[in-house]
């Protein structure tokens, strides 16, 4: 991610030993076109500001950055899961009326990618006023709550199920916070679910928590040496916890905001599965690249050779198709945009490889 002020800076450190394994990751993707660097650090300025406007003023301006390492972890993931859901809202079909009729221009006329770059930068620098203003908190502050859920996990973990098991009761009332980084997940939660709608309250509890309880569970069992039957390393309901936490602020733009919808897998839409398989894809390179950490922490599909490069490959090029049918299911059928939508999807990856890269994630 580029350096820039107000962006979360990665350190620049000596290479891991685990950068050979990037190398091998990066040479099985396609290279991030340079012409959207520009639109890509338009979109990092503006989710800086929302993040700035929203987090500190909920848990004061020094409470993250006291941690040091752990904050800027944290706030790195808050960020990558906050460029994804705003590009999520920005291929719906359901965005705002403004930003529908600028990305939907007409698949017959011809669009030069430069005056397409141009409007992408309009449009992420305009998207304080394009979207309510609850979108946009709860969006900051969710996307930090699963960057502390992850932190207080890997710590929960190291000392037995019951105390991992624990970092989902603090989302309820029937934990009481010890720690600071507990003291400050809830408060997060109080400020998040102020104001939330009826779906987003049903959401929460039939099944963001669940998807929370899951989690912590299989993060137990993981660190215990455990080996997940069904392939997954004990990832898969990270990655719902995670996902389904975004969809509790972004659901009504992508047609989630049905209460009578049960929250099961086999009811996900199209947009659900594409960030699920997104967000799989993300963890097995992390987990590829930390393998030798891994061993001595918890088991996972890597070590069990249950994912492969091959696999991660394969994965990838899926992602890219669904993206594409994604965007024309939605109406964005113009090759130009089309072609943006997917080079920033791939700045996107080589932005997460390079956090790991340099052991900041995930």
């Amino acid at each position: 991610m580029a350096s820039e002020k107000g962006v979360a800076s990665l350190p620049l450190e000596p290479e891991f030993p685990a950068a050979a394994r990037v190398r091998a990751l990066e040479a099985l993707i396609a290279k991030p076109a340079e012409d959207v660097i520009p639109l890509r650090r338009s979109i990092q300025r503006m989710v800086v500001r929302q993040w700035q406007r929203y987090v500190p003023k909920a848990l004061g301006a020094e409470a993250l950055e006291a941690d040091g390492a752990r904050a800027l972890k944290i706030r790195f993931l808050a960020e990558m899961y906050l460029r994804a859901c705003y590009s999520m809202i920005a291929l719906s079909d359901r965005c705002p009326l403004l930003l529908r009729l600028q990305i939907r221009s007409s698949r017959l006329i011809p669009v030069p990618r430069s005056v397409v770059l141009a409007a992408g930068e309009w449009i992420f620098a305009c998207l304080n006023w394009l979207l309510p203003k609850r979108v946009h908190r709860q969006l900051a502050l969710m996307a930090t709550m699963i960057g502390l859920i992850d932190q207080l996990l890997d710590e929960a973990t190291a000392k037995g199920p019951d105390e991992a098991a624990r970092v989902a009761l603090l989302l309820t009332a029937a934990s009481e916070p010890v720690t600071p980084l507990e003291i400050r997940l809830k408060t997060l939660v109080t400020h998040l679910r102020a104001g939330e709608s009826h779906w987003q309250a049903h959401h929460w509890t039939a099944a963001m928590m669940s998807a929370m309880r899951q989690y912590c569970q299989e993060e137990a069992l993981a660190a215990a040496g455990e080996i997940d039957p069904s392939g997954m390393g004990y990832r898969g309901a990270g990655i719902e916890a995670a996902i389904s936490g975004m969809w509790y602020v972004v659901g009504e733009y992508i047609g989630l905001d049905n209460v009578r919808q049960a929250p099961r897998r086999e009811n996900w839409n199209a947009e659900q599965r594409w960030m699920s398989d997104t967000s799989l894809l993300m963890q097995m390179f992390d987990d590829w690249i930390d393998q030798d950490e891994d061993r001595a922490l918890r088991s996972t599909a890597v070590l069990s050779l249950d994912w492969s490069l091959e696999g991660m490959q394969s994965l990838y090029r899926k992602t890219i198709e669904d993206l594409t049918l994604l965007l024309n299911q939605n109406g964005v059928r113009n090759k130009t945009v089309q072609k943006l939508f997917v080079d920033l999807y791939v700045d996107y990856i080589h932005t997460g490889l390079d956090a790991m890269k340099r052991g900041v994630a995930l």
